[in-house]
């Protein structure tokens, strides 16, 4: 059976949620774990000086953002990102006026934090590597071929739960079979006698 584009994007994106979904939701609590971390490292170098001051003058939002950079080389940037710490309520938080009003200041990694940052930022790398090459070969394949019994070929068994069903064929009976009726026998006089009129 012949699947559609749309359905074939469909079917890519179902297969990579369910191969690389609950990784990249994990990977993202860790990057959540050391943006809290770092927060409240960041923080800590200034507390004695925020236990001193009155509350109103302590900026407060809900995100938090450490700012990640990682050259493992030194020279080449492979992960650019910024991570989030996220509370339900307003906490202590260095803000900046921004376009939307204050946005949280960007903060840098604390040194403490580098050396599981970098094991968390190879991680990344790598799921980055293996899910772009699963979606390449999803991309290719579906390029090539357009039917659920082609793709079969191709796939591997584990990914032939997310073709549609082959239409079951019908068998018909003999007797089932609609006959066609016969030609007229006049058909032939016919055309004959047209044909000689118009001489």
């Amino acid at each position: 059976m012949r699947i559609g584009q749309y359905d074939l994007q469909q079917i890519r994106n179902k297969i990579l949620e369910d191969l690389y979904g609950s990784m990249r939701q994990e990977l993202d609590k860790r990057k959540e774990k050391i943006a809290k971390r770092n927060r409240k490292l960041w923080l800590k170098q200034y507390q004695h000086l925020l236990d001193q001051l009155p509350e109103s003058m302590v900026t407060r939002h809900n995100d938090y953002y450490v700012k990640i950079k990682y050259m493992p080389d030194g020279e080449t940037v492979l992960i650019d990102e910024k991570w989030a710490y996220r509370s339900d309520n307003p906490i202590i938080n260095p803000v900046e006026e921004g376009n939307y009003g204050d946005e949280p200041v960007r903060n840098p990694l604390h040194k403490d934090l580098e050396t599981d940052t970098a094991v968390l930022c190879n991680d990344i790398l790598k799921f980055q590597e293996e899910k772009g090459q699963m979606e390449q070969y999803l991309q290719e394949t579906t390029q090539l071929y357009k039917g659920s019994l082609q793709l079969k070929k191709v796939w591997d068994e584990s990914l032939h739960k997310y073709l549609p069903p082959e239409p079951v064929k019908v068998k018909r009976n003999k007797a089932e079979e609609k006959i066609a009726p016969d030609t007229p026998t006049f058909l032939k006089d016919r055309m004959t006698t047209n044909l000689l009129e118009d001489n």
